[in-house]
């Protein structure tokens, strides 16, 4: 009798020992989880190298020069505006980098070469920036350190 008793007390103390791993376990999990957050990196974005401001303004009507042979009843004429939308609101919250194929996690949407995020094309997937396209213009987001 006295045997089975140690055993239960074994059995009970071993199922006391794994929920002390199990409960440290999680609260390892969540607190690389709330450090990672913490720590991240944010995303930078760049309209293009030589246009690097923050914010990016876009003009509302872009005339293009008139032809020297022209009229005047043709300089005259009401130009037809087109309106350009505003560039997307982009977040680069992650890249990863292979020489095959890469993908970057943009606005909380994991996208590859090819694909398409708020409007936006990617164009090409480095291992520190992600290029875009949005109606002709190029978007660069750059992981910052």
């Amino acid at each position: 009798m006295e045997t089975s008793d140690n055993s239960k007390k074994e059995q009970k103390q071993a199922k006391r020992i794994y929920l002390v791993y199990i409960l440290v376990l999680c609260v390892g999990i969540f607190l690389a989880k709330f450090l990672l957050a913490r720590f991240t990196p944010k995303a930078e974005v760049s309209i293009s190298e030589k246009k690097a401001s923050s914010p990016v303004e876009i003009p509302a009507q872009t005339q293009p020069p008139a032809p020297e042979a022209a009229s005047e009843e043709t300089n005259l004429s009401p130009q037809v505006s087109e309106e350009k939308k505003p560039l997307p609101v982009l977040s680069l919250s992650g890249i990863f980098y292979d020489e095959q194929q890469s993908y970057a996690l943009i606005n909380n949407q994991i996208v590859k070469k090819g694909d398409s995020v708020g409007g936006a094309k990617v164009v090409e997937i480095t291992a520190s920036r992600v290029d875009l396209e949005f109606e002709g213009e190029p978007i660069k987001l750059k992981l910052t350190k």
